[in-house]
Order: structure tokens, then sequence, then C-alpha cells
């Protein structure tokens, strides 16, 4: 992950030829399709900066809901993901550089920085912030759809996804099916499906939503939680209350701090820091334990908090199924950190 601040880059050019400002146009940040064509951009200030890069639509949409929010929370990369579904830009968000500078000027070093990133799509706007224009980049990844389809779906409708790659499904039961584009299908249940697109690697991990509507936000909600790095107890607390607060969002039953897995969540988190760590043996170990009888499950992530490492978990389409587990009624907890990154592991099982 990368965050920068555009002021960083250096001073600004004044751009408009008129005294007179100009209104920033952005294009919509929802839609109802997955998009993976677009139309260029109609800010002749982004245009400029965009020129000879792949600026994407969808994507762009995404930047503008991140300049566009008012809350006052600091811009998470987690937030632009989710903001991206919402956008209907089909593939994995990388990058995000936020700045403000004054109005109508074009950040100097901006399209070297953007260079720099190498983006294969280009997310681009500016918006208006009192005096000043917010300028938000988003660096998106590529992939291989060839057709736009709906992110929400009807009961008893067809999906129909057009590209090349492997796929996985996962249905809101939580059963995962494996196949080769394109999918023609009728989906008879109602929930959340979770899209999988492999080739040559990942590259495109979504939701599709049947019979409901898209909620406004992914699995874990960006305020205050777990946003500083700081002592490892500190972590577990924060990412005890964030899956609280998830599972409560979900109608999933809130979990029990077991000590047992806490105690056996130490060592795989040290395998993971170090770069062995093996989920299935993970597994494997706390079976061995006595946790039988039900799913049980080992997940780890890392990232620059507790919140943004449990994000992480939240787009990969086994873990994110893990984590709405109905039937998981413990967890366990280890954590570390350092000046970089925190990385936490889960232990979950149903009994």
């Amino acid at each position: 992950m990368l965050w920068l601040l555009i002021a960083a880059c250096g001073s600004t050019k004044k751009s408009a030829q008129s005294d007179i400002p100009s209104v920033p146009i952005i294009p919509a940040p929802h839609a109802v399709n997955y998009a993976v064509q677009g139309n260029p951009p109609k800010d002749p200030l982004v245009a400029q900066i965009a020129s000879g890069f792949n600026w994407n639509e969808a994507l762009s949409g995404a930047a503008a809901e991140v300049g566009l929010d008012n809350s006052g929370k600091q811009p998470m990369l987690s937030d632009a993901r989710w903001n991206a579904v919402m956008a209907g830009f089909p593939y994995q968000v990388s990058h995000m550089i936020v700045g403000d500078v004054e109005m109508d000027t074009v950040p100097e070093g901006l399209a070297e920085t953007i260079q720099n990133l190498r983006p294969k799509n280009l997310g681009l706007v500016r918006v208006r912030k009192g005096t000043k224009d917010r300028w938000v980049v988003l660096i998106g990844e590529d992939g291989a759809l060839t057709e736009s389809f709906p992110r929400e779906l009807e009961m008893g409708t067809e999906l129909k996804i057009e590209g090349s790659g492997s796929w996985r499904l996962a249905d809101p039961s939580g059963a995962i099916t494996t196949g080769e584009l394109p999918i023609k299908g009728i989906v008879g249940m109602e929930g959340e499906w979770w899209l999988e697109l492999q080739q040559s690697g990942v590259y495109s991990s979504i939701p599709i939503y049947v019979g409901i509507g898209t909620p406004v936000s992914n699995l874990f909600v960006s305020d205050s939680i777990g946003l500083e790095i700081d002592q490892p107890s500190e972590i577990i607390d924060a990412a005890l209350q964030l899956m609280d607060e998830m599972r409560t969002r979900e109608g999933l039953p809130k979990l029990r701090y077991d000590k047992m897995l806490v105690s056996l969540a130490q060592y795989p988190l040290q395998y993971y820091v170090e770069g062995s760590w093996d989920q299935n043996a993970g597994v494997e170990h706390l079976q061995k334990a006595g946790f039988v009888g039900g799913p049980t499950y080992q997940l780890a992530c890392e990232g620059e908090n507790a919140l943004t490492c449990l994000d992480q978990l939240s787009w990969d389409i086994e873990d994110r199924q893990a984590l709405l587990d109905p039937q998981i009624r413990n967890i366990g907890i280890a954590a570390y950190a350092d000046t970089s990154k925190v990385a936490i592991l889960l232990n979950l099982s149903s009994e």
C-alpha cells in the first residue's frame, strides 16, 4: 500500500487562463454495472494530467467519492477499494494519492509521480473543497473481462460474465464453485455472492448482490478504531472490537474470546511474520488440539493498522467466507507490530 500527499510533490502551477474559478467535472461515483470501458475525462485539468495514461471512468468515480467525503476522516485505501465496487470498477485497487492545492492549479510533479507507479488503470479527479481543489489518484490493476455486467441481480435472473481465465464463485451459503469463463447461469439464492477471477494470479475479487441492494461499506468500517500502530495488546483489542461490530452489522452472533485459541495463535503468528506460515497446517494443529465437530479457521494478515489488516482478509474469497461463517462462536487473536506494519493472526472455531 502507498499513502502520499500531493502537496509533498512540490509547488503548483496555474493552469486556468481566467481569474474566474472553473467548476471541476467529475464522473459518477455510483454505477449499477461493473464496467470495463468508459469515456475520456471531461475535466480539462484532469485530462491534462491523464494524457498518456489509461484513465478509467469507473475508477475515477471511486476517486471522486474519496474527494467528496466530508466526514473529516483520513482517507483510507480500504474505503477507496469499496468505493471502486460502488462505482463499477471490477479490478483491484493498489495505491491512493490525496492532496489539496489552490483551485484551478495542476499539482506540479503529479504526472511524474503517477508515471513512477506504472498504472494499468488510472483513477484521477479533482474536487472543489472550499477554496482548494482536492486531487485524488487511484491506481488500479487490469484484467481479462470483455463485457460489462451488473453488480445487482434479481432472483432467478441470469448472471453472464464474458472474458478469459478461471473463476471461483461463493454463494450466500458459503459453497464455492469453480470453472472457466464465460459464466452463464441462473442465480437463485438471495444474498451476497463473491466472485474471484484468475489469470496468472487473481485479477478480480468483487461482490454480486442477488435480491438485495449493495451495502454502503465493506465488512470493516474505517473510523477511529485500530488506526494507530501501537502495542500488540491494543491491536488485539481493536481487532476484537472491529470483529464484534462487523458481525453485529451482518446479523451474526458475537464471538467469545477463547484463551486456548489465543495460546495456539502465538507460534503461527511468528511463522507468518517470518514468511513460513502454512494455513492448512495451522488448521490441522487446531483440530489436533480438540477444536473439532464444526468449522475451524486460521487467518492471517498484515497492514498499516488493525483495520487495514482485517480489510485485506475481506477481499479474499475463502477468508471472507470464514469471517462470515454463522457457525463460528469462538476467537483467539495474536498480534505483532513494528514501526511500519501490524500483523494479526485469527483462530476461529465453532466449539
